[in-house]
């Protein structure tokens, strides 16, 4: 007998044991007040003697319950255990036929409907509680009735005959509903068996996916770390480069060709840096009103002359909307990025929708997408029609930070194409009441970086401490190069330290964080640090976000570089 049905079995036999108690009780509660009833009116111990056997028997059903419920998930035969249930059940149904023969008088018709009464209505209802296992029942119920049929049929009258003809009517009726209940039961039994490796089945695949994810997680984060140290690098020496080039035609256009190299490539980098951190969760939106119109504004002036022979339409709005407007600033430049880079000729329309919500629409004049498609283009490096990997046509991450921008924010992003005509895509959100604008203050960009600052650099890689050096250097810093904290703590005794620049992954598990207190330790705790970072991996910017410091992404631009460090030595 296989595996399967050994199973099942068991699962009846669980359900025959969890109904004993109550048929017990049940039984010996409906004996007890039929035999009280007899005994009031025949005054015959044999019916006291009658009870006690029934009694009895109920005890010896109770107490093999007992026994099956010990051994149920251990017994090599479930089979056996049941046919136990079965011959329990044969004896109290003999016991209850037994009674019709005692009791069963038409010419003591009180004691005649106490009697079948008690037999109908407790055969009616062990198909409640022997309905697991249809053996049973039907050696109880064939017990319980037969002596009725056959008591009245040797009558031979009109009224014997009739009675006899009816408890077998009634037997079958029985034995009929029970079977269809008890089929039920078998089916209800192997469905949730069914159900039941289907979830183990799940379970283990989603594990698995999870797994898989995990590790491309883990390598793209470890190759990408590898490669921004020296695109790091390659970004400050080409900064220092453009600034020595300014003088020299030639020189200017290799340094420009080489910029737009570091350009693409950091895009790339920056692409896998965004789904690590929307990945890792560490990015949170700040929702306000915004007036939709700034970021139009924006965007028409980004892509003006974007390509030569498309034109990029952008339909001013007053309405304001509910949002965060550098992650809708992120999504509408990523959306508008994908229309150029696939319609080339024709027209890219941006505008919004009237209503509430508010449905702000990048439409274009492209190939379209395939139906079958529409879902697969938010997934992170899927490009439909750049089989050839076109670097111009994108590198196929923007759609997908739109999607992982969209969920945070609780917009709505829907795509709607048809082939040969174009797309649209519509980023739906609350829309807000206009509230009153901060007045502008004045950039701070605007201010030049103080002649002389002083800047330690902590990095255990001496290709970047020599770029930043240059670079630094040629902004008239003074300028202190570690490879760790305990190097930078003991330049530190004598420079007196405005802004430490330090690595996040140190050599020897030493973390940018630690090497930072450990030059706080010496020039003061507000000593003001920033810490920059190679990781994409969503435990490592936890960890360095949990530092509480500022903290930049490599390749950092030199441009990206002065901004920040102008605001840090602006606020010293």
């Amino acid at each position: 007998m296989s595996q399967d049905t050994h199973a099942v079995e068991r699962e009846q036999l669980k359900i025959l044991v969890k109904q004993t108690t109550f048929a017990v009780l049940a039984t010996n509660v409906v004996a007890a007040g039929t035999i009280a009833m007899i005994y009031a009116f025949t005054h015959e111990n044999r019916a006291l003697v009658w009870f006690g056997v029934l009694v009895a028997t109920t005890l010896l059903r109770l107490a093999y319950a007992r026994r099956v419920e010990a051994e149920v998930d251990i017994t090599p035969s479930p089979e056996r255990l049941m046919r136990g249930f079965g011959l329990v059940a044969l004896v109290t149904g003999l016991t209850w036929g037994y009674l019709s023969f005692m009791y069963m008088d038409l010419e003591q018709p009180k004691v005649f409907s106490a009697t079948i009464l008690a037999i109908g209505g407790i055969v009616s209802g062990a198909g409640g509680s022997l309905g697991a296992y249809l053996p049973a029942y039907r050696a109880f119920a064939v017990a319980c009735i037969a002596p009725i049929t056959i008591r009245f049929g040797i009558r031979g009258d009109v009224v014997g005959l009739g009675i006899g003809a009816m408890s077998i009517a009634y037997l079958g009726a029985l034995l009929a509903f029970v079977g269809n209940a008890h089929r039920t039961i078998i089916e209800a039994i192997r469905l949730r068996f069914a159900n039941d490796e289907l979830v183990q089945t799940l379970t283990v695949e989603t594990e698995r996916a999870k797994e898989a994810t995990r590790a491309k997680s883990e390598f793209i984060a470890a190759a990408s770390h590898d490669l921004r140290q020296p695109v790091y690098a390659l970004t400050l020496f080409s900064g220092s480069l453009d600034q020595r080039a300014k003088q020299d035609r030639d020189l200017a256009h290799i340094a420009s060709r080489i910029g737009a190299s570091i350009h693409a490539l950091k895009q790339l980098l920056d692409g896998i840096l965004d789904i690590s951190r929307l990945d890792a969760g560490s990015i949170y939106p700040e929702a306000r009103p915004y007036p939709i119109n700034n970021l139009l504004r924006d965007i028409a002036a980004e892509f003006a002359g974007a390509a030569s022979k498309l034109e990029v339409r952008v339909y001013p709005s007053s309405l304001w909307v509910n949002t965060d407007p550098d992650m809708l600033g992120r999504i509408m430049r990523n959306l508008v990025s994908n229309a150029v880079a696939h319609a080339k000729t024709g027209r890219v329309v941006v505008g919004c929708r009237r209503g509430d919500p508010v449905r702000l629409c990048v439409w274009d004049q492209g190939m379209g997408i395939p139906p079958e498609h529409l879902d697969l283009i938010f997934n992170e490096f899927t490009q439909l029609h750049n089989s050839e990997r076109d670097r111009t046509k994108g590198l196929g991450l923007g759609l997908a930070i739109v999607r992982r921008l969209a969920a945070l924010l609780e917009h709505e992003v829907k795509v709607v194409s048809v082939l040969g005509r174009g797309s649209c895509f519509t980023v739906t959100m609350p829309r807000a009441e206009p509230a009153p604008l901060p007045l502008d203050a004045d950039s701070p960009y605007a201010r030049s970086l103080v002649p002389g600052a002083r800047v330690l650099v902590i990095d255990d890689e001496a290709l970047v401490r020599d770029a930043l050096d240059e670079l630094l250097s040629g902004w008239d810093c003074d300028v202190r190069l570690a490879g760790s904290g305990k190097e930078a703590a003991a330049i530190a005794e004598d420079f007196e330290v405005e802004l430490i620049l330090a690595d996040y992954r140190l050599r020897d598990h030493e973390t940018g964080y630690d090497a930072v207190r450990a030059v706080q330790k010496v020039r003061g705790e507000k000593t003001p640090a920033i810490i920059i970072t190679g990781d994409t991996g969503a435990e490592r910017i936890r960890e360095a976000e949990a530092t509480g410091l500022p903290l930049l992404h490599k390749p950092l631009t030199s441009d990206e570089l002065r901004r920040v460090m102008i605001d840090f030595l602006g606020e010293a």
